[in-house]
């Protein structure tokens, strides 16, 4: 990895960049565009649009400043207003019959078309051809900064970086070279040229992905898994679940069981609908290899989730007197100690946590279990990782949310991993009845009708803000939703307390937000996807779905998986406008393995430029979107396994 500081990045800019997760160059020039502004076509004065984000040329008319900066421009077709406040450092160079471009949003102001503020100026006529990258705000730091150095890591990569294995044979495929895709995606000089780079980009993800996989069925080969034993203590823990467990429940344990008695190496995955009870069978494997003399690591992708697991499964394995601790980035210094302490003289027997849990700092006793929830959320370090614990024996089972038909599994996975389904849902689970509604007022009455009754509701929005996107301006924010619902709340229920999370925040506000909501002192919630994986509070029945024509299927139901969990009749509610086959479909189907495949079914990878790119979607998904691709790299490391 190169340091930030090889390309003059200083210690305060490096901590800013840190809070997105950028630690190195290579993640820099990773921190793509959320989405682009297509600036390549000019547009005429008489030809604009309110709202419409776009280019125009033409002469400077006049310019005053005062307490603003008002420039008149025109061309063959017209005359607009370009306005800044508090000053613009180049207005005395727009002087009359200047020529300058501008790119920006249009509004209307007393019948003049007007551009505030523009994103991009350039003194010449017809000029700033280009598609215009949009990024996810860092604190602090401004777009020239950002943009500059990802231009300088860029460099640094292409003078740095070996030609590799993957380069070769990426490059057979007829596929962009790594660097200059890396270029295309900042800065992309057609639609085409974008197009090109995300498929060089994805064959990177999807290799990286095999490799992986493929590396780790080798090491495999020749090791044996430690053997363990179900006996007393395991089958005891098993009845003193408040629940009976499902027939696919008792066949995952019966398989993990099976495997590991055996003194086969346990490498498997565990795909399961919402609340198909995929945490039971993780804490009957932890039990098992505690009975064995064993320690067991839990890893989960988010700090929520985690901390759910922590005390889930605390309540559960305690009474036997199975240890078990917490460790998190959040984790204090001399509890981090303690924690280190107990794993190295075998006093903790349950280690559960975020990435922290797979610190090189960390010593075992005896490690006998890797158990992590969504895996291929972590990075290259947190796998290498889990696999040295696989070459000492170690067991490994990881588990997905998002359901995998077994035929798509395998497509996925060929024979490179044991895949357990979990499909029958615990008994008690009511369907959740999801309804379409065109218009939201009528989806907060139904929501206060639930908190009447005394339980709890979430709102999921796209956005954390609202878009100066002429394409997303329909497109409902967290902001603005929040604004209604407290409004709405106001005038028809004042005691409905809302609260508010979104992925912006600080991690300990969204955790304190998310305890008031589990607690019961927060009513409803608002939120983007961040609920999506790991909060659980069984009270909540009722989910509002803003624009949900502009989610996938998989990412809905998982969303529709957030209530009615602990029996009560939950809803599911998908604002929209737009009546689709994919909505319809959600309202009629309950099975999230017969929505994968619906799921496939309809949509496509699909023309990705202007798209807004905020996060990533999961490698599951990636692979199912381009199957050809994936299907020539996994047959291309199953002949070097061969």
């Amino acid at each position: 990895m190169i340091p930030l500081n090889r390309i003059d990045v200083s210690p305060q800019k490096a901590a800013q960049f840190n809070s997105k997760g950028i630690a190195c160059v290579e993640d820099l020039v990773s921190f793509f565009p959320r989405k682009y502004y297509n600036f390549l076509k000019q547009t005429k004065i008489i030809d604009l649009e309110d709202g419409a984000i776009c280019r125009v040329s033409g002469e400077i008319v006049s310019c005053a400043a005062y307490d603003r900066v008002e420039v008149v421009l025109r061309d063959a077709t017209g005359q607009m207003k370009i306005t800044w406040f508090g000053g613009c450092y180049f207005a005395s160079r727009m002087t009359p019959g200047a020529k300058f471009t501008f790119c920006g949003k249009v509004s209307f102001f007393r019948g003049w078309p007007t551009m505030v503020q523009p994103m991009l100026h350039g003194e010449g006529g017809d000029n700033l051809s280009r598609i215009y990258p949009v990024y996810s705000k860092i604190k602090g730091m401004s777009a020239d900064y950002l943009q500059e150095k990802i231009s300088a890591g860029l460099a640094c990569m292409a003078i740095n970086t070996p030609w590799s294995e993957q380069d070769a044979f990426a490059r057979s495929c007829g596929l962009y070279d790594r660097i200059e895709a890396m270029r295309q995606m900042h800065a992309p000089v057609s639609g085409d040229d974008y197009k090109a780079a995300r498929k060089r980009i994805v064959f990177d993800q999807i290799f990286s992905f095999y490799k992986e996989l493929y590396t780790r069925q080798d090491s495999r080969r020749f090791a044996r898994g430690m053997p363990m034993t179900a006996s007393t203590e395991t089958k005891r823990f098993i009845e003193s679940l408040p629940f009976p467990l499902t027939e696919d429940q008792s066949k995952s344990v019966d398989i993990i069981m099976a495997r590991t008695k055996a003194g086969e190496g346990l490498h498997a995955l565990v795909t399961g609908d919402v609340g198909c009870g995929k945490t039971a069978v993780a804490m009957i494997a932890a039990v098992l290899a505690w009975e064995n003399g064993y320690q067991s690591i839990i890893m989960a992708p988010t700090l929520i989730l985690a901390k759910q697991h922590y005390e889930e499964i605390s309540a559960k394995v305690e009474p036997f007197g199975i240890k078990v601790a917490l460790l998190t980035g959040e984790t204090k210094a001399k509890e981090r100690r303690d924690v280190l302490a107990g794993l190295a003289d075998g006093f903790i027997h349950i280690l559960v946590g975020t990435h922290a849990v797979l610190s090189k700092e960390l010593d075992f006793k005896a490690l006998g279990m890797t158990i992590v929830d969504e895996e291929h959320r972590f990075g290259a370090g947190q796998k290498e990782l889990l696999e040295k614990f696989d070459k000492i024996g170690a067991h490994h089972l990881s588990m997905t949310a998002t359901p995998i038909p077994r035929s798509y599994a395998s497509a996925v996975y060929g024979t490179s991993l044991e895949i357990i389904p979990i499909e029958t849902m615990p008994a008690g689970r009511k369907p959740i009845i999801t309804e379409q509604y065109l218009k939201r007022e009528k989806v907060y009455g139904k929501l206060l009708e639930e908190v009447a009754k005394g339980h709890q509701c979430y709102i999921v929005c796209p956005f954390i803000e609202d878009s100066d996107s002429e394409q997303f301006k329909d497109v409902l924010s967290v902001n603005t939703v929040f604004g209604e619902i407290q409004a709405y709340c106001m005038m028809n229920a004042p005691g409905a307390v809302v609260g508010c999370i979104s992925g912006d925040m600080k991690k300990k506000d969204i955790t304190h937000t998310v305890d008031q909501f589990a607690a019961g002192r927060i009513h409803i919630l608002v939120s983007t996807t961040i609920v999506e994986v790991g909060v659980n509070v069984p009270n909540a029945t009722a989910i509002a779905i803003m624009n949900a024509e502009r989610f996938g299927m998989s990412a809905l139901h998982q969303l529709r998986g957030r209530v009615g969990r602990k029996g009560d009749q939950g809803y599911c509610y998908l604002v929209s406008e737009k009546i689709s086959d994919k909505l319809h479909a959600m309202c009629e189907l309950q099975s999230g393995f017969k929505i994968a495949e619906m799921d496939l079914k309809l949509r496509g990878p699909g023309d990705i430029l202007g798209e807004d790119q905020t996060g990533n979607s999961a490698i599951i998904e990636t692979i199912l979107k381009w199957p050809k691709m994936a299907a020539y790299i996994r047959e291309y490391f199953s002949k070097k396994a061969a």
